[in-house]
């Protein structure tokens, strides 16, 4: 009777070994994916720049990415101009934050129209529901999603899922060290990120 507990903890530990083995050898295929948008000078027509904001940069890579479309817009209409939509940026954040975040230029042509900040969500398949709330008020066709590189096959995945086939997501990575395909291994914390999203993304293939 003694031996039973022992023998579950040893068959529990393996499993956790096993796991964290594989984990580590296939890791790197979250990073195995190529971006909708190569080329920042054809940009796809969007309704909105999707950025989830959770990761150091994905705001100022996502303000960059309007102001682009921004400079673009016929200077008398300026038609054309995606909304900058900002998910799960918690309850202090107001339109003033954007300082800490944009850059100069852009805050300089940027105003509160053009930006949707949401505040509520608190992790990737909450700012998926938050967004189609909005998506389907203000009837969005097409988004472009922008978030770091280890993130983005997950989350695409779990948009197109919420969204469903009426909304099409393009992508655009930010990548940042050390988590990148060529370096994740070489960090505690690039290792650690890194294999925890890719079974996060596992789990959700599987359902």
């Amino acid at each position: 009777m003694g031996r039973f507990p022992g023998a579950v903890l040893g068959l529990f530990l393996g499993a956790a070994v096993g796991i964290g083995v594989i984990a580590y050898l296939g890791a790197g295929a979250i990073y195995d994916y190529r971006d909708t948008v190569q080329n920042l000078d054809r940009l796809p027509t969007v309704d909105a720049i999707v950025c989830l904001s959770g990761g150091r940069g994905r705001i100022r890579v996502a303000g960059d990415l309007w102001h682009r479309y921004f400079l673009n817009a016929p200077p008398a209409s300026r038609a054309g101009i995606p909304i900058l939509y900002l998910s799960g940026l918690g309850p202090q954040a107001g339109f003033s934050t954007l300082e800490t975040h944009l850059r100069k230029e852009v805050m300089k042509d940027i105003i509160a129209r053009y930006v949707i900040m949401e505040n509520e969500s608190t992790n990737t398949e909450e700012n998926a529901l938050w967004l189609r709330r909005y998506q389907r008020k203000n009837q969005w066709k097409k988004v472009l999603l922008v978030t770091s590189n280890y993130h983005m096959r997950r989350s695409k995945l779990i948009l197109e899922k919420v969204l469903g086939q009426d909304v099409s997501v393009e992508t655009y990575s930010v990548e940042q060290e050390p988590l990148a395909a060529h370096s994740w291994r070489r960090d505690l914390k690039g290792i650690r990120v890194t294999m925890t999203e890719y079974l996060k993304w596992l789990l959700e293939l599987a359902r």
